[in-house]
């Protein structure tokens, strides 16, 4: 996912450099306490040099590919959910499922209200916990918001930002992905949804072993964990120049 430039490469051999001269230019008494006390020194040279690394990371752009573009609207969600289950077996698409939960979302007036009637096609991408910089499992209201995409992408990104998905992506995603690999499980990020039981749920899109297709939801509360492997779907887009 990261591709660093060969500038880049270079300025964070130059942090190397500067802690080794760090060592070469350092006085008598420093190097003999060094000498003396190696477990400290070496633990004192690693915490800086992780410090300097880190800061250079934060600075690192990040080129994201797009992994997958679909079409959103122009398609009634009866309908829609309706080409999900029983799709047309001549063009090769095959049945997939749709959980209660799921459906159930769809019916809510947030999922009715983001739904676009015209086709546009959205870019997107897949990240998880770990690519977006967490080294510990975050809430759900730590990173699933607009105001993360938002700063994220503009500490990581150049030209373009991630966006929560709208929440017809899940619907759209399992009916056009016909070729999800078994054992392969995307979730949504998008602002929840509450559905008929009380609790805020993100679709997913998921193929079992066994080869079935689901289209499925997620309880997702605001402080509920995630694995910094779990694969999260977010939108991509290009920053249009301002004149």
């Amino acid at each position: 996912m990261k591709n660093a430039s060969e500038k880049q490469a270079r300025k964070l051999l130059g942090v190397l450099l500067e802690h080794l001269e760090f060592f070469t230019a350092a006085s008598t008494e420093a190097l003999q306490w060094a000498i003396q006390n190696p477990k400290e020194a070496i633990a004192v040279f690693v915490l800086a040099i992780t410090a300097e690394a880190k800061k250079f990371a934060d600075t690192v752009k990040i080129h994201l590919k797009v992994w997958k573009t679909i079409s959103l609207g122009g398609i009634e969600t009866d309908t829609l959910l309706k080409k999900i289950e029983d799709p047309d077996e001549k063009a090769g698409k095959e049945k997939n499922e749709v959980g209660s939960y799921a459906r159930d979302l769809t019916t809510k007036p947030a999922y009715k209200k983001a739904v676009v009637e015209k086709h546009e096609l959205v870019d997107l991408v897949i990240l998880t916990p770990a690519d977006l910089g967490f080294t510990e499992t975050p809430r759900t209201d730590t990173f699933l918001t607009k105001e993360f995409c938002a700063e994220w992408s503009r500490k990581h990104l150049d030209g373009y930002v991630i966006e929560l998905c709208s929440p017809e992506v899940g619907p759209q995603l399992r009916l056009q992905y016909q070729d999800q690999p078994k054992g392969e499980v995307l979730w949504i990020a998008m602002e929840r949804i509450t559905h008929s039981g009380g609790n805020p749920h993100v679709f997913n899109v998921e193929r079992n072993g066994d080869g079935h297709r689901w289209l499925r939801t997620r309880w997702t509360d605001p402080d509920d964990q995630w694995d910094l492997g779990d694969r999260l779907v977010f939108r991509l887009r290009k920053i249009e120049p301002q004149n």
